[in-house]
Formats: C-alpha cells, sequence, structure tokens
C-alpha cells in the first residue's frame, strides 16, 4: 500500500462490502514459510529457512523459504501498520492480523 491512492482504491470495496449493512473487516496477512509455490516463484520469507511440511503432502508445495533480516522483520511490522491504517481510513470496520 502506498497511502492515498490505496486508500482511495479500497475505500471503494468498503464501500461496495458495506453497501447491505454489513460490518466489513480486512485480514492482513504474511504466510512466510506456509506460502505455496503457486503465489509466487520467488523464496518465501520467514523467521527460519525451515521448511513448511504438511503431513501427507510432500514439500513440492512449499519452498524453503530464506531467513529474513531483522531490517526486513522491522520493515514488515511497518508495513502491516500501514495496511492497517489504510483499511480504517478507507471504511473498513476493523483489521485482523493474521501472522501465524
Amino acid at each position: 500500500f502506498d497511502g492515498a491512492t490505496d486508500t482511495k482504491q479500497v475505500s471503494h470495496w468498503a464501500r461496495a462490502a458495506k453497501s447491505g449493512g454489513a460490518l466489513v473487516l480486512v485480514q492482513l496477512s504474511h504466510p512466510g514459510r506456509q506460502s505455496p509455490i503457486a503465489a509466487s516463484w520467488r523464496r518465501p520469507r520467514s523467521c527460519s529457512a525451515r521448511s513448511f511440511r504438511l503431513g501427507g503432502v510432500g514439500p513440492q508445495l512449499h519452498r524453503t523459504p530464506v531467513t529474513m533480516t531483522t531490517q526486513e522483520v522491522d520493515d514488515l511490522i511497518k508495513a502491516f501498520g500501514r495496511a492497517a491504517r489504510i483499511a480504517v481510513r478507507s471504511g473498513f470496520d476493523g483489521v485482523q492480523v493474521h501472522a501465524a
């Protein structure tokens, strides 16, 4: 999210979702090592280089992640905060941070 531009775009989503009177929340997520290959061909970033294993599925669905640097972790925390502020300014009723 880059601020004003995104607030304008995201506010359309909030208005559309609330048009029937619903309470609308946004979920912000960083899948880390659980990011499937189908989501990106790049290796995911995570707190460690430990691969995600899902019983009975095999490693072909997930790449071994790259360990994030301290600076990348700090930048990610700031990005979550920025995205949450944009969501609230855009008219969403709440934000859930999913960082499993």
